[in-house]
């Protein structure tokens, strides 16, 4: 190849290093994100044991079936929008080993996990709310002016079955 050829070789590798190269830094591939675990980070390790509610005597262990129910509502509770990058496996057959990286309160962990779902469908008569408001147990809502009690028509508890659908009309 003669020294014409090369020449122009080289300038089309300078250029192309040159039309790349701000776009590798814009994209950010030049610095790759590395997720620190919970040896790195810090974090919290909670180690949760499964107790069945007892039906007879044959039933001292939970099933698979309960474990990974239990697993699901657990993450669900700690993870909500699954960001926090937890881990979460089976320890033998009746234990959970949770693990969240960067979290600093064991306290508040165990205490999420510990809440009881409660699902209460209540009277309010005429009166509407927006959607997301609060009532507490007695059936106090969070708005400041208004205390009134709600009668409790139905409770979660009640329920054999529930299902997602969307109205098309």
């Amino acid at each position: 190849m003669s020294r014409r050829g090369w020449n122009w070789i080289v300038i089309l590798v300078v250029l192309a290093v040159a039309l790349i190269n701000p776009l590798y830094r814009h994209l950010g591939l030049n610095s790759p994100i590395v997720t620190l675990g919970l040896d790195l980070r810090g974090g919290v390790e909670v180690l949760l044991r499964a107790v069945p509610e007892t039906t007879g005597p044959q039933q001292a262990v939970p099933t698979q079936d309960q474990m990974e129910g239990v697993m699901t509502v657990v993450r669900n509770r700690v993870d909500p929008q699954g960001q926090k990058e937890i881990i979460l496996s089976q320890v033998g057959s009746d234990r959970i080993l949770l693990q969240v990286p960067g979290e600093k309160n064991p306290d508040a962990i165990i205490e999420i996990i510990g809440e009881t779902a409660l699902l209460e469908f209540v009277n309010t008569g005429e009166e509407s709310f927006e959607s997301g408001t609060d009532f507490n147990q007695e059936g106090s809502t969070d708005r400041k002016e208004e205390f009134a009690k709600y009668d409790t028509i139905l409770k979660g508890a009640d329920l054999k079955n529930a299902n997602v659908i969307f109205n098309n009309m």
